[in-house]
């Protein structure tokens, strides 16, 4: 489950950037910019898709072993609650399971 903060999604060419709005302004001092897988694990993660199911598709999407999807996928999760984006995050199982 993510639970999302306040943000703005803007579209420019191939990349997206998310600004964390607080008190009704966007704190331009934590723009995340997205482009490439980014933007697929974004997608899949705004569609309220549980962690684990993201790992298993992107596994299969991209013929990729799931641990280096899960190492990917949390680091991007860090990046954006570090960027005030997402407020937190967790996973339904322990994902050490899902090999």
């Amino acid at each position: 489950m993510i639970k999302f903060n306040n943000y703005n999604l803007r579209k420019i060419g191939n990349k997206i950037l998310i600004t964390p709005i607080k008190n009704g302004v966007p704190n331009m001092k934590k723009v995340t910019v997205l482009e490439g897988i980014a933007i697929n694990f974004w997608n899949l993660i705004e569609n309220e898709e549980s962690i684990i199911s993201i790992i298993d598709l992107l596994a299969k999407e991209y013929n990729v072993d799931k641990n280096l999807i899960t190492k990917d996928l949390l680091n991007f999760l860090e990046q954006l609650k570090l960027n005030e984006v997402i407020l937190e995050y967790s996973t339904e199982e322990r994902i050490e399971n899902k090999k």
